[in-house]
């Protein structure tokens, strides 16, 4: 437990100092990132007493008791996972108390001391991620009609489907490059690489601080690069990361 507390206090410190000087796009995906591993920690360091609260609650002479704590565990672990992997939504939650209901419902009236600390632990999760702002607000479902199809087509299909162009987005959501920078990471050279960055600035997904000359990220190049994360990881096949190798695309 001291190191988990040792490892927080690091975190919170990390957090508060990039919050405060959060001046460059980059450093909300980092925060975000950043956030949830806070939170990975300190549910971490919650699940170690919510295994041993079930285990001081539940009846030792129940014949169920091990089916108990193990189903109970179970959901609340589904529920850590949720929350960690940057899906945790209030609505999202709420389907583990859904379900811990629904077992209820079929149990007998001796264990409800049961069902309520199971509940409670849920609940202290749910209150963890939400004072560490790591519970997404729910988003409404937009509508497929409403697409503008011509200006979707310009400034997000078209820039983004090539293979180059996405790893040049993906190396600028990690921080600004200069054009030798992108070249050495990227391994385009010379016109091939001022061709995809002229693409893509002219989308408006990138710009380019004259001052110094390094390239990064607009807050619509975050946008458009966080909906295709999003999209990749809920499809089937697209789970693995590759390289962007593929010059000509």
């Amino acid at each position: 437990m001291r190191e988990i507390r040792e490892e927080l206090r690091a975190l919170r410190k990390e957090v508060h100092d990039l919050s405060e000087g959060r001046n460059r796009l980059q450093n909300d995906g980092v925060l975000a990132a950043m956030q949830r591993e806070f939170g990975r920690v300190a549910i971490g360091a919650h699940l170690e007493s919510a295994r041993a609260g079930l285990e001081k609650k539940l009846e030792r002479t129940c014949p169920e008791r091990e089916k108990c704590i193990e189903t109970f565990f179970h959901q609340i672990m589904e529920s850590v996972g949720t929350i960690t992997d940057g899906r945790a939504t209030r609505e999202e939650l709420a389907r583990y108390h859904h379900r811990i209901r629904d077992l209820k419902k079929a149990a007998p009236p001796s264990c409800t001391p049961c069902f309520e600390e199971a509940t409670r632990i849920l609940n202290k999760q749910e209150e963890i991620a939400g004072s560490l702002g790591i519970l997404r607000e729910q988003e409404d479902e937009p509508s497929i009609i409403s697409i503008p199809v011509k200006e979707t087509v310009k400034k997000v299909l078209e820039p983004t489907a090539s293979i180059p162009r996405l790893g040049i987005l993906m190396e600028l959501a990690a921080d600004s490059r200069t054009f030798s920078g992108l070249s050495a990471t990227t391994g385009l050279r010379g016109g091939n690489l001022l061709f995809h960055l002229e693409k893509l600035e002219g989308a408006g997904l990138i710009s380019q601080r004259y001052e110094r000359g390094e390239y990064e990220l607009t807050a619509s190049g975050y946008r458009v690069l966080r909906g295709i994360a999003r999209i990749s990881a809920s499809l089937p096949g697209c789970g693995q990361k590759g390289e962007h190798t593929d010059r000509k695309i």
